[in-house]
């Protein structure tokens, strides 16, 4: 049987390192929370842009099928292939 590994280590210990450790991530994801929540003003469209982008939407929209050939390369240089 393979020993299960002690993650106790991984644990606060205290109540107080618990309390530090949960201020620290309140303070990485409130400041992230807080940008999400307002969306960028709209940008004023000329209405030769409306009617292009109406046009590109209107053909992205009538797309049923599609094909794609792709290559990655991984970090240590292998490289892998195929289509979607």
């Amino acid at each position: 049987m393979i020993p299960s590994p002690d993650f106790a280590h991984f644990w606060p210990s205290s109540r107080l390192s618990g309390r530090r450790l949960m201020a620290a991530i309140l303070m990485l994801v409130i400041p992230v929370a807080g940008n999400a929540a307002a969306p960028p003003p709209p940008v004023a469209l000329t209405p030769q842009q409306s009617a292009e982008l109406q046009r590109v939407a209107g053909y992205l929209n009538g797309i049923r099928t599609m094909t794609a050939r792709f290559q990655q390369t991984a970090a240590n240089g292998g490289v892998s292939s195929g289509r979607l």
